[in-house]
């Protein structure tokens, strides 16, 4: 196989299951006590997208379909990156 595309996958399975499971954490547990920071790992997790949802809507964390969408746009660009620096280094 070749590791220009086995590291980029690789890496965005890890980003994959950790939005996962911040995702679900985040939602779980509905108390907050004096301040909650409730969608904050989400936003900032899914950053480049949630900022282009920002600039032409409003971006809801709590929406499953708008993280979603997110999430898949931004391991996309993950995969996208990494998968060009190793080909700009000539990496095989």
């Amino acid at each position: 196989m070749k590791l220009s595309v086995v590291v980029p996958a690789a890496a965005t399975a890890i980003y994959v299951g950790v939005i996962l499971f911040i995702v679900y954490s985040e939602r779980a547990q509905m108390s907050g006590g004096f301040i909650t920071l409730r969608g904050m790992g989400s936003f900032l997790f899914t950053f480049p997208s949630s900022m282009l949802f920002e600039y032409f809507s409003r971006f809801d964390v709590m929406n499953n379909l708008q993280v979603g969408v997110s999430m898949v746009l931004n391991a996309a660009l993950i995969y996208a990156l990494l998968f060009g620096v190793l080909k700009l280094f000539h990496v095989k």
